[in-house]
Order: C-alpha cells, then structure tokens, then sequence
C-alpha cells in the first residue's frame, strides 16, 4: 500500500515537472525584428507596437484571440485604419484622410505582423478549457487512484478491494490524461 502511495505521489511530481517545463519551452516572439517586403526594410517593435519604414513611425494595436483578430494603425499624420477577421468574415475600415500609398497601407501592416497565421495558430492550436479539465481529471487520477477505482469498478461489487497493479493502472492512465492536457494547454 505504501509502495502505491509513494509511486502515486512520484508520478504527479513527474507530471507536474513536464506541465512547467512545457510551459518554459514555450517559444515567444522577438521583440524588435526588421522585415523586408517589396524592397522596403520595415522595423516592427511589439513592446512599443510601432512600425517604421523610410522614418515614418506608425502605432499599431492587435486584439483578439481563439479566431478573432483585430487590427488598428495610426499613422504619423493621424488617419487611421481598422480591420477586424475572424471565420471566413472580414471588415473594417479607415478614416477619411487615409492614404495607402503616403506611409504603408493597412493591408500591408496585416501581412508584416503575420496576423493570417495568428488567425490560423489560435484557431487549431487552443484548447484551453479542454486541457485544463484533462490535466485537473489526470492530477485527480494520480493522487487518489484508490478512490478512482471505487468510482470506476469498486460499487459494482460488495466489499471489492482494488489490487496494486490496478492501483497502478489507474495512477498511470492519470498520468497519461495529465501529460494531454498539458499538451492541449501549453503547445
């Protein structure tokens, strides 16, 4: 019996260690990076949402997540430029004294912040919800096996005990269900 306890209590310490050390891998972007498009080198800074290209600086703002993105410039001479996207549906629009070709146009902006493949990645790869409850229902698993058992098996029969293989199957397929909502959550 102590031996399942002890394999229980390594086994969530294991899927605890793989959750953070998913989570540290988790590739961010670069911050300030320059971007060449139609031979122009455009420099984009995320910390400060700007854009600049040829010495114009333009502001930008992107909003939205889980398949709605929306985007807004605000070029050095005050115009603007709105988009928003989210399943097969665009729409937006500017302010009257926008000019696309005076600094660079919005569309542009789209295509330089790769906000088709931010669309795309959040719309595949998130499943927030279901990761969380397949890592809390595979935590659950590893730390009260016996009590899963009963759950599972243990009311169908008076008086049944669980057997330590079956102890261990259970904190196993915890573990299993653990490391899967880790995935879901933080890849």
């Amino acid at each position: 019996m102590e031996k399942t306890r002890s394999l229980c209590r390594f086994l969530l310490l294991l899927a605890l260690l793989l959750t953070v050390l998913t989570a540290c891998g988790k590739e961010e972007d670069a911050a300030v990076y320059n971007i060449e498009c139609d031979g122009k080198v455009y420099t984009v800074n995320h910390t400060e949402q700007t854009i600049t290209v040829d010495g114009a600086v333009c502001s930008f703002s992107v909003k939205g997540h889980g398949g709605q993105v929306e985007l807004e410039v605000i070029y050095p001479d005050g115009s603007t430029y709105q988009w928003s996207r989210g399943d097969r549906v665009g729409y937006g629009g500017w302010s009257e004294d926008y000019d696309p070709d005076k600094y660079i146009s919005g569309e542009e902006v789209w295509d330089i912040l790769q906000l088709n493949q931010r669309l795309e990645r959040d719309r595949s790869d998130s499943h927030p919800v279901l990761g969380g409850f397949l890592l809390l229902l595979g935590i659950v698993h590893l730390a009260f096996p016996r009590k899963m058992w009963q759950l599972h098996y243990g009311w169908r029969y008076e008086n049944a005990e669980p057997t330590d293989v079956a102890l261990q199957v259970e904190a196993m397929g915890g573990l299993v269900t653990a490391l899967i909502g880790a995935a879901f959550l933080f890849t």
